[in-house]
């Protein structure tokens, strides 16, 4: 369910335009930005919905605590994103975004990994 709201979500962002940077906001780029919130939250919901149930089965055994780590660091880049969304932290928002995309295609990178070794 998660996924396919992170997919509703992100066709809403490439609805609404954002906002350009040193512009006042306006309703469009509020729109945007609260998509994006969602979709960022949706993303680490079914992250971290997905990985308990991922590392049961085998061979993961051996691969749970690179799937517990990164679960853990996209809901540290999601918390950090937020933060950054105050007035005063606004001007480093792309730093703690980069790294909560990072880590989330870390994941999905490693878990299409062990997927595809598991086909095997």
């Amino acid at each position: 369910m998660f996924l396919g709201l992170v997919s509703a979500c992100r066709i809403g962002e490439s609805l609404f335009p954002t906002t350009v940077e040193g512009q006042k906001l306006t309703r469009t780029g509020a729109m945007h930005y609260l998509f994006a919130i969602l979709t960022f939250g949706f993303t680490y919901a079914a992250i971290s919905d997905l990985t308990p149930d991922l590392v049961k089965l085998y061979p993961w055994h051996s691969h749970r605590g690179a799937l517990d780590w990164l679960s853990g660091a996209i809901l540290v880049g999601l918390i950090l994103v937020l933060g950054a969304l105050l007035p005063r932290l606004r001007h480093v928002f792309g730093l703690p975004e980069r790294f909560f995309l990072g880590v989330t295609y870390i994941w999905l990178v490693v878990v299409a990994w062990l997927l595809a070794v598991k086909a095997h």
